[in-house]
């Protein structure tokens, strides 16, 4: 049997764990999907970290950097700007229409 790094199962029991929350959380919540899809990219990371141990390492290697590094960064980086872009719209959009009743 490889040598697995315990770190490693760590994570990979962290993200799973996480990945329930996370998929009611888009079922509740359907505009969080960057957010899903970026956790989907940790998950495939975290996977393929796991299963570099036990055939072509080299490949789930680059999968693990590819999805669970660069992808996740940059959808939670799209889930970020998606959030806050949307939270100052919805602010704009609220301070206008008190501007508007108060000038009633």
């Amino acid at each position: 049997m490889p040598m697995v790094e315990g770190h490693e199962v760590i994570a990979l029991i962290t993200v799973v764990i996480g990945f329930v929350p996370t998929i009611l959380f888009y079922r509740q919540y359907p505009e969080t999907k960057w957010y899903l899809v970026g956790f989907s990219c940790l998950l495939i990371g975290t996977v393929a970290s796991m299963a570099k141990y036990f055939a072509y390492p080299d490949m789930f290697y680059l999968l693990e950097h590819i999805f669970g590094v660069f992808g996740a960064g940059i959808f939670l980086a799209g889930y970020a700007y998606s959030y806050y872009c949307g939270v100052s719209l919805l602010r704009r959009k609220m301070e206008s229409f008190s501007e508007k009743r108060e000038k009633k």
